[in-house]
């Protein structure tokens, strides 16, 4: 994993190369870590040149989102591939690349943990239904 930090008028820009995996994923967190240390209000996550992500990259990718967002800083993304974005944009981490049609505001843990809820309860009714039909 190779990581391009371009300053901006508002942040940062890091450009991301190669596959966020695994060890790469470590780098990406120090690196995010040292953006929010700095002051960076915005920090930008290119993808446009990652090839792959793994459970370690996709976990350190929410990880990011969440540590910005507990220092008031926020992490957007650009260049997302169909599959990030298809893992993404549905629990809001980050605004569809499109726009179209969806919410375009990021992800905060509140939201997170509300839709979680509802999930675990609709599993509950439907299970509770299941039980007392049959």
């Amino acid at each position: 994993m190779e990581i391009t930090r371009r300053t901006v008028t508002d942040g940062v820009v890091l450009e991301l190369a190669g596959e966020l995996a695994l060890g790469a994923s470590e780098e990406l967190r120090r690196v995010v870590d040292d953006c929010i240390g700095e002051g960076h209000r915005t920090i930008v996550l290119d993808f446009e040149r990652v090839s792959r992500v793994d459970s370690a990259g996709l976990g350190e990718i929410v990880r990011a989102h969440t540590a910005a967002s507990r220092h008031g800083r926020s992490v957007r993304a650009q260049g997302l591939n169909e599959e990030l974005e298809r893992l993404l944009v549905p629990i809001r981490m980050f605004p569809a690349a499109s726009g179209q049609g969806r919410d375009s505001r990021a992800a905060h843990p509140r939201d997170i943990i509300w839709m979680v809820w509802v999930a675990v309860v609709a599993i509950i009714v439907v299970s509770l239904v299941a039980l007392i039909w049959f």
